[in-house]
């Protein structure tokens, strides 16, 4: 809610509050035609949340997935691109009588592994400070995306208020669970429409995109929001206008602390709470996991030299496993080069220590992340930049195809 709203003040005047108690992270992806729109990937911090009793997640508009801090993590990140990103993507291309052939730019968030592999999956990361200016969901479809939750999310406030006219406006909100926010998630995701998803390709592309200057008008979607806050009336809501709706929608930046928690989370065993969405907990793929794979592997070949009689047969088993066990070669190099480079915690701790540069931006290095918090009705985006472009022509250059998370 906006910051003079008395929602919002009465939500920080309540002893123990939290900002962002019970904030919630989506993940978008859409291709450059505009015709094609991923179920948008939610994280929690609860796998089950009271709100979900009897719910099939499996069921729900959105892909569902959770951690402690309700961030984009390597473990989550990894687990959607294998099992949503890669089957949707291959789904769709086939509907289209097109190839398996994608593209996907990701930048050098926490949140964003490297080891990323997949057949006909090339991965490149962008260069840094480039989310404002060229990523698609940053030219207008988070903002677009934003306008229609909010106004949905006051909607579901005045039903509430005319269904039972002893309720007071804070205790709607209150009813307002996390499946309420999932399903207006799913609802105003949907109402994206094909010609905004095209246009916000402009800068990045600007061959595929015929209008000279695209824009992307909200004018509509504030004067509904607007609307729809003065039939709530009282503080706040009676006199909310344009600035303040650009006020809810504008970016924050991430602080310190958090930018810490992030790397932690990233390098650390995520909590009990989080699974995939398959419904069964992975362990985590750490540096000592592939090292012992890799043991395994040597000892394999090792043991058919020694025993095989057809020396030639045992050769060729080891060209196979060595060739096989290269890819995880790398991604052991590079989780191990990642664990030793937890020195991105150490480089903030230290300058905070020794003043090196009191302001060092945070936000450089975060992915990005669309939040909405209930107990303020806050909603969003930290600089957290995840991104992803799918090629599907026959050639390697782009075409209409291409996606971006």
């Amino acid at each position: 809610m906006p910051e003079k709203t008395f929602i919002a003040k009465h939500s920080k005047s309540v002893p123990g509050h939290k900002t962002a108690k019970d904030r919630i992270t989506i993940l978008f992806c859409s291709n450059a035609s505009g015709d094609y729109i991923m179920k948008p990937l939610v994280i929690n911090k609860s796998k089950q949340p009271r709100s979900f009793k009897g719910i099939n997640i499996n069921n729900l508009s959105v892909y569902w997935n959770a951690n402690r801090k309700a961030w984009v993590t390597a473990t989550l990140f990894t687990d959607w691109f294998n099992n949503r990103f890669v089957p949707d993507v291959k789904k769709y291309l086939l509907q289209k009588g097109l190839p398996f052939k994608v593209l996907l730019l990701l930048d050098n968030a926490p949140g964003h592994p490297k080891y990323l592999q997949y057949e006909n999956v090339e991965i490149v990361f962008l260069p840094k400070n480039t989310t404002s200016i060229l990523q698609p969901l940053d030219q207008g479809i988070i903002s677009t995306f934003k306008a229609l939750y909010i106004k949905r999310a006051f909607r579901y406030i005045l039903d509430q208020l005319e269904n039972d006219r002893s309720l007071s406006v804070i205790d709607a909100w209150k009813k307002f669970t996390i499946l309420d926010r999932v399903k207006h998630v799913g609802m105003a995701y949907a109402e994206i429409k094909k010609s905004t998803l095209h246009a916000c390709w402009k800068a990045v592309w600007p061959d595929v995109v015929e209008s000279a200057n695209p824009r992307i008008p909200l004018e509509q979607e504030y004067s509904q929001i607007i609307e729809l806050a003065h039939s709530l009336g009282g503080e706040g809501f009676e006199d909310l206008s344009e600035a303040d709706i650009i006020e809810i929608m504008a970016d924050k930046e991430i602080c310190e602390d958090e930018l810490i928690d992030m790397v932690n989370i990233t390098s650390e065993n995520e909590s009990d709470n989080e699974t995939v969405a398959d419904g069964y907990a992975h362990n985590p793929f750490t540096a000592k996991v592939v090292r012992e794979g890799l043991k395994l592997g040597r000892k394999l070949v090792n043991y058919f030299q020694q025993n095989d009689p057809h020396l030639d047969r045992a050769l060729r088993l080891q060209r196979n496993i060595t060739e096989s066990l290269n890819e995880y070669e790398e991604v052991y190099n590079v989780l191990s080069k990642n664990k030793s480079q937890s020195l991105i915690t150490n480089f903030i701790s230290m300058s905070r220590r020794n003043e090196i540069n009191p302001n060092m931006s945070t936000t450089e290095t975060a992915s990005n992340e669309i939040i909405l918090s209930s107990d303020e009705s806050e909603i969003t985006q930290t600089r957290k930049r995840k991104r992803a472009i799918v090629e599907s022509d026959s050639d390697s250059s782009l075409d209409e195809n291409t996606l971006n998370v």
